[in-house]
């Protein structure tokens, strides 16, 4: 797929002007109950882990708690948070680009770059929901033409335009046609599917094991119910604390945003943002899950096609 659809001035914008500079932190004593705490109050998936002198020495991510964390200990939440956190923390200055950030997410696979001083204090963090903000303000009419999509049938007349292949000619602008690009140029990753009825310890238990941080949650291994995120476990089980024997579905997001194969990119993008999503589940006319599309898979697609 050797097509380029954008230039790089484009994307030469500092980062400075997107930038998020109210920025919660922790400190290097700080423990994991407080991360998750403040996780679970707020709608971010990185905390920044500070020194004394107020330097960067760590970041610490949900998944990093989900996939590291053994909830079996009854002290896990006494524990210090930078035990569990990336210390050989990629970060980025105030004068870099929003391409040099989706390089850094596009190949080192990070949905979160702290923005560092010259002394490796903090200015803010740009994260990949600010870089798909920025790609709405950029590209705003190829987006808005589409909208989002949430009832989908089977057969729909508005996604006609939308069932190009990268390999089809077209008279179509370049951009036009990379938003209008379906899904299918995707490669989907296969999260575990778990039954509805399964038991949350069950579950993390298989979570830590796979290292797999979004779950598909099924009746019969193929109806989709629900689905499980890092997000979910933090806001709906660690600040709750139910009781573990119960099933997954109680704390799984029920009736998750799904798209077809054949819907285009900008359904992807604007469903994202409209609904603060960092996934979507596609699926075939029957609703069984054919995998996941994740914001990294999104920025990495975008990333190749920039000339």
């Amino acid at each position: 797929m050797g097509n380029k659809f954008f230039i790089k001035k484009n994307f030469l914008h500092p980062i400075s002007e997107y930038m998020v500079t109210d920025v919660k932190t922790i400190s290097v004593n700080d423990s994991i109950g407080k991360a998750a705490e403040i996780f679970s109050e707020n709608r971010f998936g990185s905390l920044p882990i500070l020194n004394e002198q107020g330097a960067l020495q760590a970041i610490i991510s949900e998944k990093d708690i989900v996939l590291k964390i053994d909830f079996n200990d009854k002290n896990w939440r006494n524990l210090k948070a930078i035990d569990f956190a990336t210390l050989k923390v990629l970060s980025l200055y105030k004068d870099n680009t929003i391409l040099d950030a989706l390089e850094l997410m596009a190949i080192r696979e990070i949905r979160h770059i702290p923005i560092v001083k010259t002394d490796n204090t903090l200015s803010g963090i740009f994260s990949s929901r600010d870089l798909l903000e920025y790609i709405k303000l950029n590209f705003t009419k190829y987006l808005e033409d589409r909208g989002t999509k949430v009832h989908w049938k089977s057969y729909d007349v508005d996604d006609l335009l939308g069932d190009l292949s990268l390999s089809q000619e077209n008279t179509f602008s370049d951009t036009y046609t990379f938003f209008n690009t379906t899904l299918r140029n995707f490669t989907l990753s296969r999260p575990m599917i778990v039954d509805s009825k399964d038991p949350i310890s069950n579950v993390l238990s298989g979570i830590r094991k796979l290292k797999q941080s979004i779950i598909f949650v099924c009746e019969f291994t193929s109806v989709l119910k629900g689905v499980i995120t890092e997000r979910d476990i933090v806001k709906n089980y660690l600040a709750h604390n139910p009781d573990p024997n119960a099933p997954i579905s109680s704390i799984a997001t029920k009736h998750p945003l799904t798209l077809l194969k054949k819907h285009p990119i900008a359904f992807a993008i604007n469903n994202m943002l409209e609904f603060g999503n960092r996934n979507i589940i596609i699926v075939n006319e029957d609703n069984y899950p054919l995998g996941n599309l994740s914001i990294i898979d999104i920025l990495r697609f975008m990333h190749e096609k920039i000339e």
